[in-house]
């Protein structure tokens, strides 16, 4: 077995391509924007609710099975209350960016959030 010793040069390109990491990450992170996103809420398959995610500010009850409380606030979007077995919905964090979704199962409510500039739903490839 060949032992090598990690030299100076060795050390410098580990850096390099740790800073390279970070910085792509970040600028991707900052390049996402919320803007055009809407929150859409559906319920049985209907579309119930559809605001722009940036400038709502307020509680909209959404009627269902088991209906439940979407509050939509300084660009997040949650559920505050349900009336659901289990109350998975309302546990989960709140969402903010394009992609993300927040699922009543018993009460078959989805709370996604759609659109946005520069953000893609779905990368397939």
């Amino acid at each position: 077995m060949i032992k090598t010793k990690f030299g100076l040069w060795d050390g410098a390109a580990c850096f390099l391509v740790l800073l390279l990491a970070l910085g792509l990450a970040l600028g991707l992170h900052a390049g996402a924007k919320n803007g055009g996103a809407v929150v859409a809420v559906s319920a049985d398959g209907a579309l119930a609710l559809q605001r722009p995610l940036e400038g709502t500010e307020g509680r909209f009850p959404i009627d269902g099975e088991y209906p439940l409380t979407v509050c939509i606030s300084g660009g997040r979007v949650w559920v505050e209350d349900s009336h659901c077995p289990g109350g998975d919905c309302q546990a989960q964090r709140p969402i903010s960016r394009p992609g993300q979704s927040i699922v009543c199962l018993p009460g078959r409510i989805t709370v996604a959030i759609r659109g946005g500039d520069g953000a893609a739903d779905l990368i397939v490839g």
